[in-house]
């Protein structure tokens, strides 16, 4: 549990923002949000942000901030789902390890171990179908 609780409060992510890149400062402001418990007006941004579509280089790190968000906001399937997606990333990607306790954290407070999936990517009208919350962690594998 000890271990859990430390890795839950891990140190904010450096930024590593170049001043001159006007899209990093947009996201570095909306993260700010976060950062300052200000979780309503920071989600409605980051959703902004990614319903946008031109920051694709702050795709992972945006929706971690946004399933911290709505984690914080209470809407903890919402967080799961976008915490799984943040995990299906695979280790390589340096929002892994933060999102994976979050993860297990919003199974536990859902009681649902599922999270939805398109079930074809590219025709997202057909419906949804629910998986295991666990393929989100191991199918990082697969990509």
């Amino acid at each position: 549990m000890m271990m859990l609780l430390a890795l839950l409060s891990a140190p904010a992510l450096s930024s590593g923002c170049d001043p001159t890149n006007v899209k990093c400062l947009e996201v570095e402001a909306v993260v700010d949000e976060v950062r300052g418990h200000r979780y309503l007006t920071a989600s409605k941004g980051l959703h902004d942000l990614l319903v946008a579509g031109n920051h694709d280089m702050h795709r992972t790190k945006l929706q971690y901030y946004l399933a911290k968000s709505l984690y914080e906001l209470r809407l903890y399937h919402s967080a799961q789902h976008l915490y799984s997606q943040v995990v299906r990333r695979g280790p390589k990607s340096p929002y892994f390890e933060h999102a994976m306790p979050w993860l297990v954290v919003a199974i536990a407070k859902t009681g649902d171990g599922f999270t939805s999936r398109p079930v074809d990517r590219n025709v997202r009208d057909r419906g949804r179908r629910c998986e295991p919350a666990w393929y989100a962690i191991a199918s990082w594998r697969d990509s």
